[in-house]
């Protein structure tokens, strides 16, 4: 018996280390379940500092214009014509708006020396008419002038601009009054004997020495040799161009802001004793030098009489610190 009892327990303890493995045994790998797609993200938005929940979205500023045109018949009129301009105002504004004292007041000047000085020749009182304009809509005035001055006299030759004024209030806004106004370039008014009509190529040149040119905070003495290259004169007007270089340049080349910054330049032509300003020109810069030109088709100077004896071409300055004057005679025969 006691053996028997000794049997079983051997077979027991033999069982053990069996049953064991069977129990942590790597059990077969079951299928993966799919992955959940993510959510869609939510729309843009605006972004607002930590903590802070976002605002509402601020609607566009309204804004209010009045676009004003200034229309003559015609380019050129020869002295005593009668001279017809159409003032045409549209309103351009997100609402209606009021415009008062219409028809607008309108001067008619001639440019004098500097750009923004002009002596009014004659003056066409605003009206006291008050008109409402719905968006998008244009009012229209004529205007027409016999060329005579505020003293009944003829007025002179020369291209005439528009100086122009007027009141606007938005309906919805009408604390918001504002006085608007401008200067248009017009017409011209010729010479009886008409103007001059040629092109003369030059290549005159005159050098001014140790002009300062400052760079980096470093004034710097050049020589700057000034060329009046052509001269263009047609119906319209004169047009004078220079070519300005430096034999000794001291910057990689032309278009470097310190000559920008230098270059404030003036001038004025002379025909017969008549002083014409020519005011400033339109500059280029490129790898040869600095271009000017005083006059340009839409912008000419005022014209040369056709019976014209002498021309002289006057750069009064070509900066704050670049004082002339540097004087071009031009032959006229």
């Amino acid at each position: 018996m006691r053996k028997i009892i000794m049997g079983l327990l051997v077979l027991f303890l033999l069982s053990m280390p069996v049953a064991c493995a069977k129990e942590t045994a790597p059990t077969p790998p079951s299928t993966p379940s799919p992955t959940p797609a993510p959510a869609p993200a939510p729309p843009p938005g605006p972004i607002s500092p930590p903590g802070v929940p976002p605002g509402p979205v601020t609607p566009p500023t309204a804004t209010y214009s009045v676009q004003i045109d200034l229309v003559p018949s015609q380019t050129v009129y020869m002295p005593g014509d009668e001279v017809e301009i159409e003032v045409r105002l549209t309103n351009e504004s997100v609402e209606p708006v009021d415009i008062t004292q219409m028809p607008p007041n309108l001067s008619l000047v001639l440019p004098e020396s500097g750009e923004d000085n002009a002596r009014v020749i004659y003056t066409f009182n605003a009206g006291d008419e008050e008109r409402e304009l719905a968006v998008g809509e244009t009012a229209v005035y004529s205007f027409t002038w016999d060329q005579r001055d505020e003293n009944g006299e003829q007025s002179p030759p020369g291209w005439y601009f528009g100086e122009f004024e007027y009141t606007v209030r938005p309906q919805t806004a009408q604390e918001n009054e504002w006085r608007s106004g401008g200067r248009n370039r017009l017409f011209l008014i010729q010479y009886p004997q008409g103007a001059m009509e040629k092109v003369i190529e030059l290549n005159q040149s005159q050098t001014a020495t140790g002009l300062p040119l400052e760079v980096e905070n470093e004034v710097i003495p050049v020589d700057l040799v000034i060329t009046l290259k052509r001269v263009e004169l047609t119906e319209e007007g004169a047009s004078f161009f220079v070519l300005l270089t430096s034999p000794d340049n001291p910057l990689p080349s032309y278009d470097e802001v310190w000559w920008k910054m230098a270059l404030d330049e003036h001038a004025q032509y002379v025909f017969d004793g008549t002083v014409k300003d020519a005011r400033s020109a339109n500059t280029r810069y490129t790898e040869d030098g600095i271009e000017l030109r005083w006059g340009r088709e839409g912008n000419y100077r005022d014209p040369v009489p056709a019976d014209a004896r002498e021309l002289i071409f006057v750069i009064t300055r070509l900066g704050d610190k670049w004082g002339g004057p540097w004087e071009f005679r031009i032959p006229l025969e």
